[in-house]
């Protein structure tokens, strides 16, 4: 396949599916930066991979688990632990929660801390 109809075939898929890859980064990344360099990642290794559809699931399948398989490689390779926080105030009140979910790579362990703050 040339050049030329990988990149058709890969800007179509993109613009059809793209929302697809969002969910997966969304859920790997949770920094602008690291959200910003997964999908390019993502985006790389489906363009790398036009080649190899065979056409045995649908294009949406098929980037899905691309996307999921670049990253958990990129979560492996960049050593990071998948730390969420989040400040949360609670039901009208002047109390906040910090709430820290952090997931080890590799495993489906995941971990949560909750910290609760009143007002002084």
């Amino acid at each position: 396949m040339h050049d030329t109809e990988r990149d058709r075939i890969f800007n179509e898929w993109l613009a059809g599916h793209k929302g697809i890859l969002f969910k997966v980064v969304h859920a790997y990344a949770f920094e602008h930066a690291d959200r910003q360099d997964l999908f390019q990642e993502i985006a790389v290794q489906v363009w790398r991979s036009v080649d190899a559809f065979r056409g045995e699931s649908s294009v949406s399948t098929w980037m899905y688990r691309v996307a999921l398989n670049t990253a958990i490689a990129w979560t492996r390779k960049e050593g990071r632990h998948l730390t969420q926080t989040r400040l949360v105030l609670l039901w009208e009140t002047s109390i906040f929660a910090l709430i820290k979910i952090a997931r080890s790579p590799g495993t489906a362990e995941t971990d949560i801390t909750v910290t609760i703050t009143y007002p002084q």
